[in-house]
């Protein structure tokens, strides 16, 4: 099978845009990676299709018990896009708890959004 890169196609007109959700959608079901869920969840992000991001990135969260603080901090964001704050701290805060840290482990992004959510 041919690689098709889905993002030039999240990027164009509507049609294209559910081809692209479409791909990203198989590879994660083909193969639920942490890379293909993060994929998948940023998909829906850039689509405007908040609410789906945050149940995405939620059950990553209660499914995966590898699952990082970017998980947290990207149901937390799309909890913000849907404008809802409290519930965006609540996810970057449980994301302070997350088993695994990116930045080699440093756990610097939940405090940074939490920072950011005081400062607005």
């Amino acid at each position: 099978m041919k690689y098709v890169n889905p993002w030039p196609l999240l990027r164009a007109g509507k049609a294209e845009q559910e081809k692209g959700l479409q791909i990203v959608r198989r590879w994660y079901a083909q193969k639920p990676s942490p890379s293909h869920a993060m994929e998948l969840g940023v998909a829906f992000l850039w689509l405007g299709r908040y609410a789906e991001a945050w149940e995405h990135f939620r059950s990553v969260i209660l499914m995966d018990p590898l699952c990082g603080d970017g998980d947290y901090g990207m149901a937390g964001a799309a909890k913000w896009c849907l404008d809802k704050p409290q519930e965006a701290v609540i996810e970057w805060k449980a994301g302070l708890e997350a088993k695994y840290a990116r930045a080699a482990g440093l756990n610097v992004q939940m405090p940074l959004l939490l920072f950011f959510a005081a400062v607005l």
